[in-house]
Formats: C-alpha cells, sequence, structure tokens
C-alpha cells in the first residue's frame, strides 16, 4: 500500500493564506486582538510549518523525478528516430 494523496491539490502560497485568513478573522472577532494564545498558536504554527516545508519537499522531488523521466523518454526517443 502507498501513500495517501488526496486529490485535492492547491498551491502552498494558498495552503499558508487559508490559515493566516482564519487567525485574521478570528482576530478581528475578539476586538481586533492580535494576540496569540500561547502555547497553542505558537504549537500550531510550528506543525503547520513543518507541514508546508515537508510539502514543498515532496513536491520539489516529484517535479524533479518527472522531470529527469520525461528528459529520459525524449533521448530514447531521439535514439530511436536516428538510428
Amino acid at each position: 500500500m502507498g501513500l495517501l494523496r488526496p486529490k485535492i491539490k492547491i498551491p502552498l502560497w494558498a495552503a499558508a493564506a487559508i490559515p493566516a485568513a482564519a487567525y485574521l478573522i478570528r482576530s478581528i472577532g475578539r476586538g481586533f486582538d492580535f494576540s496569540p494564545d500561547i502555547p497553542d498558536d505558537i504549537i500550531a504554527a510550528v506543525v503547520f510549518v513543518i507541514a508546508l516545508v515537508i510539502v514543498g519537499v515532496f513536491r520539489h522531488r516529484t517535479r524533479s523525478d518527472q522531470g529527469d523521466e520525461t528528459a529520459s523518454r525524449e533521448i530514447q526517443q531521439e535514439d530511436r528516430h536516428s538510428g
């Protein structure tokens, strides 16, 4: 069994903007009190940043692997046509 992969993919900037917007709305609802709830907000922020980094690295490696496979296929097609 492989990794579970969700079918929904969003850009990393959107993944960062959604919780930022939620924090903004929560702060406005508290009377424009933007102070974080310590330690809950700090822990959530750290875990979120770690998750974003992991997803970013995974996407970069996947994209690089696909690029290598595409280049390999192009070279093989060129070899077939020239040979």
